[in-house]
């Protein structure tokens, strides 16, 4: 067997029956042997049965799967209570556990995905997020604004046959109408901290754009490139890698709460992507864009309520474009530049005023700072202290 830290985890949560995990079961046999790749499977309270019989089944077949049930999970976050309580069930924030296990099991590589990504046989899934931890050669991604649209690289047409500009959920909508993302002609060198692998068929859109347009996706318009300096970009946790030291900065953010008359939500991954990519510029790491291909096969969604849970993230984003831009102070590990992203996050939204930004939205962005400190002195624990976090 591989050494931990050579290993490559699958992090998902799931209320399904687990049919997925037979498509994750191949890319595995397909990639490099069942010893080097470890799922693991969160359930929910409302996680059918069926979905623990699948992952033993895959187990029992020689696939590492694991099926963290409620009890599992509760052993995981024994020693941080305060932190379990910011971690509700019935939530996709179930899934900062399993990327709790993952990272204290040591796997080099950890994967964000969601149960209805597929991976697809052109696109060998292990193999490109297996990049995520090495040097690679690339192209950048640049724009004139500074938000890089990863919509550019997608071949996609709207509901009418048209070909469509699309944009992904969290992009924010001041940016658009200008945007112009392009590719460098020359490469460049870097290490991967982050890999973002994009999707065919339904793209990672709004409900807004769904509403309005509607996209499919046929392919890639051009090789994989890097996040270019300075660049931001929404990343979600569909179908994205990490390496084991970004964990420190990747809590699943806290959603569900009331602002503006609203719940928010759909925004946990958005702002997680963001704080993450801020926190691999601080460390010297890249951001790599466009492969692995997965299929994306959307689970039902009433649309009209993705909206109105959407909406205040929508917004309040729109206010923290600058809070986004300004790079962290140059760090040694993902956790110390996430502890100074706490602190800017807290003290911005102690500053805010408008649409949305009323006394719980303030006490929204305290109370992710402070599950973000916890979350860093969680990974500390696990990792083996502060210093075992330096890059």
């Amino acid at each position: 067997m591989a050494d931990a830290r050579e290993r490559i985890a699958v992090v998902v949560t799931t209320i399904s029956r687990g049919e997925f995990l037979r498509a994750y079961a191949a890319a595995i046999r397909q990639y490099a042997g069942p010893e080097h790749v470890t799922l693991y499977v969160v359930g929910d309270l409302n996680t059918p049965a069926e979905c623990k019989l699948a992952a033993g089944a895959l187990a029992r077949e020689g696939i590492d799967c694991r099926y963290l049930d409620t009890e599992l999970q509760a052993e995981v976050l024994r020693p941080f209570p305060e932190l379990s309580a910011l971690i509700p069930y019935r939530s996709d924030a179930r899934r900062n556990v399993g990327y709790l296990a993952a990272f204290r099991d040591r796997n080099r590589v950890i994967v964000t995905v969601d149960d209805d990504n597929f991976p697809i046989d052109r696109s060998p899934f292990f193999a490109e997020h297996g990049l995520v931890g090495g040097e690679v050669e690339h192209v950048e991604g640049i724009s004139d604004t500074g938000w890089f649209n990863p919509g550019a690289l997608l071949e996609a047409i709207d509901r009418q046959g048209r070909p469509g500009r699309l944009f992904p959920r969290g992009f924010p909508y001041a940016r658009r109408a200008e945007n112009e993302s392009r590719l460098t002609i020359t490469k460049t060198r870097g290490k991967v901290g982050i890999n973002v692998g994009l999707w065919l068929g339904e793209p990672d859109v709004d409900a807004v754009s769904r509403l309005e347009a509607g996209y499919d996706v046929h392919g890639l318009r051009s090789e994989p490139c890097f996040l270019g300096p300075r660049e931001r970009m929404p990343i979600n946790s569909q179908n994205t890698a990490l390496v084991w030291h970004a964990i420190p900065a990747y809590y699943f953010v806290l959603q569900r709460r009331p602002i503006g008359g609203l719940a928010i939500d759909r925004f946990g991954d958005i702002f997680s992507g963001y704080f993450v990519q801020l926190c691999a510029e601080a460390v010297g790491q890249r951001v790599r864009i466009g492969t692995p291909l997965v299929r994306q096969d959307r689970n039902a969604h009433n649309l009209f309520r993705d909206l109105s849970q959407e909406l205040p993230g929508i917004v309040l984003l729109e206010s923290m474009q600058e809070l986004l831009r300004q790079p962290l102070t140059p760090a040694r590990s993902y956790a110390s530049a996430y502890l100074e992203l706490a602190e800017r996050i807290e003290r911005f939204s102690r500053e805010q005023t408008g649409l949305f930004w009323d006394d719980h939205a303030r006490a929204y962005f305290a109370e992710m700072a402070r599950a973000m400190r916890l979350w860093v002195a969680a990974c500390v624990e696990l990792g083996g202290g502060a210093e075992a976090l330096a890059c």
